[in-house]
């Protein structure tokens, strides 16, 4: 995990990721600490498509209780619910 203060802080709900969302990082930030609470939420990072190219089995999983550090193309970073009743906590940070 990273030392400091983030700069910004966003949770997302069920309803959100079970439609995707896509990162929406603040403009100093240059690191993103996400973290899936009550289940699996996949990933996909790309600036062809969006969250509507991923589904529940399609895209990389980031398991529950695992906390993954992304910090390139933060704005090309697609998530969407692989369980239900799941929660995302998104921490950006301006440096490691």
């Amino acid at each position: 995990m990273p030392s400091g203060r983030a700069v910004a802080y966003k949770h997302y709900e069920w309803e959100d990721l079970k439609k995707g969302i896509t990162l929406e990082p603040p403009p100093e930030a240059l690191r993103a600490y996400v973290y899936a609470e009550g289940g699996i939420v996949r990933y996909l990072q790309t600036s062809d498509g969006g969250p509507d190219d991923l589904s529940t089995t399609v895209g990389f999983p980031l398991i529950e209780g695992f906390p993954e550090e992304f910090d390139t193309d933060l704005q090309f970073t697609h998530f969407k619910a692989g369980a239900q009743d799941v929660r995302l906590h998104v921490y950006y940070y301006r440096s490691a």
